[in-house]
């Protein structure tokens, strides 16, 4: 009896050692689908290569027998015949030239509009109108960038000037003028990375869509010329600080002579990342309007990852687009960690974006996903490479 008793307790102890092993088990493989197979082959710029290479990391967290191969592409954007003769499935473009691939190579693109619709309603009408072409979605808005004016809060102090009174570009311009004779100096208050910045920022501002109802464009169009004579206002005095050299907007910020300038949101994570020293000493508002009331919200560029029509892998395809759509908290941590602003407006419902940023100490995650939802949806014309050439050519 007492034997008996002892081969009980010992099968019971038994039974429950195996099935803690089996939970065991169980538990480190929590989430893995190894039943998905296949390879994606993405091409992206080097502008975006850690951006996307992140996501498959994460995926293959979830998928690990899915291979994806991400290459590295800096010729994407120059003329071709064919762009599926790399047996790309996903390429990531720019905002501004998704138009012109879609319209060149329509038949190469694989219509996704049934994975992205349960998510249509996390971007903006034109955020899908500029994947879309003939009423189809070939595409996913990936990230963009709002523009901001940031200001030496120390310069501005000592002239007495409040920058919340700064609310028109004249205000802007009479500002600069107040403290270059106050400080006796030859402060600039805009950069440019090249000479059509600034004039295709305020394009964007005035809501240009580049193109008139017939796709045609020409630099004497009503908002153009709106554009250029406010240049030509800032250039007059001497404002404007161009790149003459090899020097970044950050070390022109470092030497201290902008007292102000537009820059963008990604520029903002790059300030706060590499400017320790300059933590208190900037503010940030809203670029100035026209006129008073005027539009002060422009969005501009951006990347958007494209789906090729290539007949191979489109099970293993669409779970990497619903992965990248889906999964939200990855999309917030690559805004904070990386600085990439998401197009995903569900996003700026986070409640880091209604957080005080030290460095500023300001809330301007909430300033700039404000400007993302109320920016004048412009929607880049197939032929934007061509009129971008032209702008370009003629400040030059």
């Amino acid at each position: 009896m007492k034997k008996r008793k002892i081969m009980m307790m010992f099968i019971i102890f038994i039974s429950i050692f195996i099935l803690m092993g089996c939970n065991s088990k169980k538990d480190s493989s929590k989430g893995a689908n190894r039943k998905l197979r296949g390879k994606i082959n993405i091409a992206v710029d080097k502008q975006r290569i850690n951006y996307i290479n992140t996501y498959v990391n994460e995926f293959n967290k979830m998928y690990p027998n899915v291979k994806i191969d991400v290459k590295e592409d800096n010729n994407i954007y120059k003329p071709q015949d064919d762009i599926s003769k790399e047996s790309m499935d996903m390429i990531v473009v720019k905002n501004e030239y998704t138009q012109y691939f879609l319209n060149n190579f329509t038949k190469n693109f694989l219509d996704i509009s049934d994975n992205i619709s349960p998510y249509k309603g996390n971007f903006s009408k034109g955020e899908l109108g500029n994947v879309s072409f003939n009423n189809k979605i070939y595409g996913i808005p990936l990230d963009r960038s709002p523009y901001v004016m940031i200001y030496r809060k120390d310069i501005f102090d000592k002239c007495k000037i409040n920058i919340d009174d700064i609310r028109t570009w004249d205000d802007y311009i009479d500002a600069g003028k107040i403290i270059n004779k106050t400080l006796k100096g030859n402060y600039k208050f805009l950069w440019e990375e090249d000479k059509s910045y600034l004039y295709k920022i305020l394009l964007s501002q005035l809501g240009e869509n580049y193109t008139d109802k017939n796709g045609d464009w020409t630099m004497d169009s009503h908002n153009s010329t709106k554009a250029l004579e406010m240049i030509k206002k800032i250039r007059d005095e001497n404002f404007i600080l161009g790149k003459n050299s090899n020097a970044t907007l950050l070390e022109e910020i470092k030497k201290g002579k902008l007292a102000a300038t537009i820059c963008s949101i990604n520029d903002i994570n790059l300030i706060m990342s590499k400017l320790p020293e300059m933590k208190d000493k900037l503010l940030v508002g809203k670029i100035p309007g026209f006129e008073l009331g005027g539009n002060r919200d422009v969005s501009m560029n951006g990347y958007n990852m494209l789906v090729l029509n290539n007949g191979k892998n489109k099970e293993t395809v669409s779970a990497f687009l619903q992965f990248m759509l889906k999964d939200e908290k990855l999309q917030l941590e690559l805004f904070l960690n990386k600085g990439v602003f998401p197009a995903n407006l569900n996003i700026y419902k986070a409640e880091e974006f209604n957080k005080n940023v030290e460095y500023f100490n300001d809330k301007i995650w909430l300033l700039a996903s404000n400007i993302q939802k109320q920016a004048p949806d412009i929607i880049y014309p197939v032929n934007f490479p061509e009129i971008e050439k032209v702008i370009k050519k003629s400040f030059h």
